[in-house]
């Protein structure tokens, strides 16, 4: 394949052709057959003119002189050294401009390209732009004009700032203080007292108070980020804190975070969590990060409440193992809050596409017991056997896919699909390019597959864009993974 540089093609976009390319599925941009694709319809409809380059020999490298009458000074073998240097470098981007992976990333861009122009042509007013430009100008003039009388309060404000903050600083270097000296044993910690206060506090509060960021100022929102840090690092093994102090820590942040009411909160308290139980193993086996299992399960109970469910009266699809104290591992809450996120957004989706419509991207999607088997129908594209039928037409009308038997849930890819069983194996069909079938080639598989994996198959996820790449998920909690490795995704 010729490589692609700014100076051997032309670029002559057709304006009767911006509609076709502005509703043109930008999924395809992702793959590398996708991108050929659209790259083709471009040179074939001549808006991209490929203009022959001139053949130059390469680059033989500066001349050398002839050192054997006289010895070469230092600044002429410098000069010489960096000539050769610069020699090797237009070589290596000679070649580095003529590869297959430079040559997709050009016609990526010209596809993008094309994309742009077509969408801005078609639905960018530039009247409505001058106009928004206009009021644009006004408002920050108005605004300019209008922060005049606030000069009178900065210095009050700028007071208020310093305060708090220099109170913030006061109180962490306290509270650092107050577990790096040595106490009397049975006397209380200074650091563990205050999170016992402000964690009663938290809990009192009403659900969801600090979800609303518009609510809070930007001080108050800098203070929160500053505190959360500090429970961060106070809730790891590292920071120098008693075990209690570490689990106290552990605790506040976690109510914090369903107060916030952001995934991306609890998300990071997952990540504390896992981080804080990598540390070092007793006797036991079992790491000495815990969180109190009566506190874990009222957090779970309210975010399940605050999601409209039933609070915990439905059971915990992670099963929390409590020591004699009712502490539970660290690492154990993390893996049942992941869950109960999952499930959530399980719910969640299946509420907004309805009980009727389960079909997604050429498949469907079922939950069930392990006991019970779901009838799949399947809908879409079948133009590599995603969907196991003998014909590869497109299919209309939702159809009960016969091929896909005793099946527990059914995940789409990229042009291929996977299928869990009740018996907990999986099976997969469709395109097999990049290995993404997990087959141990790359052949394409018309009818579904046994993917052999050690162990039973819980769940399976698998991308929809790139080349394909898959993980499963088994019951020990093993994660397995194939596809394409192109982007680093599976390492």
């Amino acid at each position: 394949m010729p490589g692609l540089s700014i100076s051997n093609f032309k670029l002559k976009w057709q304006d009767h052709l911006n509609s076709v390319w502005a509703g043109e599925n930008c999924d395809n941009i992702a793959t590398r057959d996708g991108v050929i694709l659209l790259y083709d319809h471009l040179v074939a409809n001549k808006e991209v003119i490929v203009v022959p380059a001139t053949n130059s020999p390469l680059n033989q490298g500066p001349a050398l002189p002839d050192f054997e009458c006289d010895s070469p000074s230092a600044a002429e073998l410098d000069h010489h050294v960096a000539a050769l240097l610069s020699a090797q470098l237009e070589l290596a981007h000679t070649f580095c401009a003529e590869s297959p992976f430079t040559t997709v990333l050009h016609q990526r861009l010209l596809v993008l390209q094309r994309i742009f122009h077509a969408v801005s042509t078609k639905y960018h007013d530039k009247e409505k732009a001058r106009s928004q430009t206009s009021a644009h100008a006004s408002e920050s003039r108005q605004e300019t004009s209008d922060s005049c009388p606030e000069k009178t309060c900065s210095a009050s404000q700028a007071l208020v700032e310093m305060a708090v903050k220099t109170g913030l600083s006061l109180l962490f270097a306290l509270l650092r203080q107050s577990w790096q000296q040595n106490t009397v044993p049975g006397s209380p910690v200074l650091f563990n007292e205050v999170l016992c206060t402000a964690s009663e506090v938290v809990r009192n509060l009403p659900p969801l108070s600090l979800s609303n960021e518009s609510q809070i100022t930007a001080l108050g929102a800098q203070s929160l980020q500053e505190v959360t840090q500090f429970l961060r690092h106070a809730a790891l093994p590292a920071s120098g804190a008693d075990s209690a102090g570490q689990l106290l820590a552990s605790e506040l942040l976690l109510e914090l975070a369903l107060q916030r009411g952001s995934l991306i909160y609890l998300l990071e308290w997952i990540d504390m969590a896992l981080c804080a139980s990598c540390g070092k193993r007793d006797d036991k086996n079992t790491t000495g990060a815990k969180i109190t299992s009566s506190v874990f399960l009222k957090a779970m109970s309210k975010m399940r409440a605050a999601a409209g469910g039933d609070g915990l009266e439905g059971k915990l699809c992670y099963s929390l193992v409590s020591d004699d104290s009712g502490k539970v591992l660290l690492y154990q809450a993390a893996m049942c809050l992941m869950e109960e996120l999952v499930n959530l957004a399980c719910d969640y989706t299946q509420s907004c596409l309805g009980s009727e419509r389960r079909e997604s991207q050429g498949t469907s999607t079922c939950s069930s017991t392990a006991a019970d088997k779901c009838d799949v129908y399947v809908c879409g594209s079948n133009s590599s056997h995603q969907v196991a039928e003998e014909s590869q037409e497109k299919i209309l009308v939702p159809r009960l896919a016969r091929a896909f038997t005793q099946a527990q849930q059914v995940e789409a890819g990229q042009y291929c699909s996977f299928i869990i069983h009740t018996n907990g194996t999986l099976s997969a069909c469709g395109k097999g390019s990049y290995g993404r079938l997990g087959l141990g080639d790359s052949n394409n598989q018309p009818q579904p597959k046994r993917v052999v994996i050690d162990g039973t198959v819980k769940k399976v996820s698998s991308s929809k864009g790139s080349d394909g790449h898959t993980l499963a998920l088994t019951d020990d909690g093993k994660v397995f993974s194939w596809g394409d490795g192109n982007h680093s995704v599976m390492n």
